[in-house]
């Protein structure tokens, strides 16, 4: 799936007109994204639907860089899956990902409260 920065915002709108299911959250954090970030997101949850269904993600985030982790292991609510968000599909699991991490570069480019 390729989707440029300049579609991005009209495929992800097409899928909430259309009813696709998304995760209450997936939708208001997408529209928050820029179009580029919606873009990436979107390309990345094709990549997760190649895993199959049942995508569970988890966020790192080391002293140097964050990192995102996609398994396609059975899903449930264990270690990995526990939290407020599991059992998404690889389109909500990507925005929600995406707006996450930008969230966490965000503050770290701000740097600690004073």
């Amino acid at each position: 799936m390729t989707v440029t920065p300049e579609g991005a915002r009209g495929a992800f709108l097409g899928m909430v007109i259309a009813g696709a299911p998304l995760h209450p959250d997936a939708v208001t954090m997408g529209l928050r994204l820029t179009d580029g970030q919606l873009s990436d997101a979107l390309a990345l949850s094709a990549e997760l639907e190649l895993h199959g269904a049942g995508e569970r993600f988890s966020i790192r985030q080391n002293t140097s860089k964050t990192q995102r982790h996609a398994s396609h292991e059975a899903t449930g609510r264990d270690g990995a899956s526990e939290g407020l968000y599991f059992d998404l599909n690889a389109v909500s699991t990507a925005i929600i990902v995406t707006a996450l991490m930008a969230e966490m570069e965000e503050k770290s480019v701000e740097g600690p409260p004073i």
